[in-house]
């Protein structure tokens, strides 16, 4: 009976996550909030279709566990290895330093050729070996994660967000390092260890969607007609509007691109234009320019 309140707990974590990542339009042009969202759903995928599958198929008495729990565990790889490297791109997309591809290339080919050679193993070498792989790999990639936002840091959090994510990405690579020690646990208390899991990398998702700094232009009518009046007297195109707008959530170049569905030299390209018609040096005098009139 406590298998499936332990079970129903982590459906009630996994529901609450997902309702949130799709709850506020206002992150929806951020880059690292799409990273997020791919993150979590397939982490979540891989919780109960790895985790949750081989455990039922030991605690249901299912015939052939040992090359059940193989073909179940060797399924659900993708969704974890993808998983990590979607929460690697959200980390290094929120502080601004989009991460190289040889890097993820280097990750998904290690554990794809690792991943092959175990499978031609005994089911019983593999399942023992792969879950440590798993585990190696999952703290590998989180610390690099939580190396690149501690030392470099983001202005899109605030401060006490920024300490909540650092704990949960510090708790993550704990679990994963006790996960491969091997230390003990037994059969009964492992769904705790589900749920501790799946708390931990949901927690990441709530505290960035609850507490990450969206600043926006005023919505007020008489903000909207300075505003227009502002646009109006400087010439300013329609795209450059909304190059403006987006400058105004204190969007890098390639955000703005992202959001507006261009590249990054075209965004250059106007931003210098609006410079020379408001007559201002950068995007801090403009964002100024803009802010000051409410």
């Amino acid at each position: 009976m406590i298998v499936w309140i332990f079970f129903a707990i982590t459906l009630s974590i996994t529901a609450g996550g997902i309702l949130s990542l799709f709850r506020f339009e206002k992150l929806k042009a951020l880059r690292s909030y799409r990273y997020l969202q791919y993150y979590l759903i397939l982490i979540y995928t891989f919780g109960f279709y790895g985790l949750w599958s081989t455990y039922f198929v030991d605690y249901l008495g299912a015939g052939e566990e040992l090359l059940l729990k193989k073909v179940i565990l060797f399924m659900a790889t993708p969704f974890l290895v993808i998983g990590l490297i979607m929460q690697l791109l959200w980390i290094n997309y929120m502080v601004n330093r989009p991460i190289s591809n040889w890097i993820l290339l280097v990750f998904s080919s290690i554990l794809v050729v690792l991943l092959v050679y175990l499978y031609n193993t005994d089911a019983l070498v593999f399942l023992s070996k792969a879950s440590d792989l798993f585990n190696v790999f999952a703290a590998i990639v989180i610390s690099f994660g939580f190396l690149t936002f501690t030392l470099i840091g983001t202005k899109a959090l605030t401060r006490p967000a920024r300490k909540g994510i650092f704990a949960l990405l510090f708790l993550l690579i704990v679990l994963h390092i006790i996960l491969v020690l091997d230390l003990g646990i037994g059969f009964r208390y492992v769904p705790m260890l589900f749920i501790v899991f799946f708390a931990l990398h949901t927690g990441n998702g709530l505290v960035f969607i609850y507490m990450a700094r969206v600043e926006t232009i005023p919505e007020s009518d008489e903000f909207n007609r300075r505003f227009d009046q502002f646009i109006a007297m400087h010439k300013i195109t329609r795209r450059e509007k909304e190059i403006i707008t987006e400058l105004c959530k204190g969007y890098t170049n390639q955000q703005v691109a992202d959001a507006l569905y261009i590249t990054q030299q075209t965004v250059k390209d106007h931003t210098s234009r609006i410079y020379l018609k408001t007559r201002t040096k950068n995007r801090t005098q403009l964002v100024k320019m803009i802010m000051d009139l409410k």
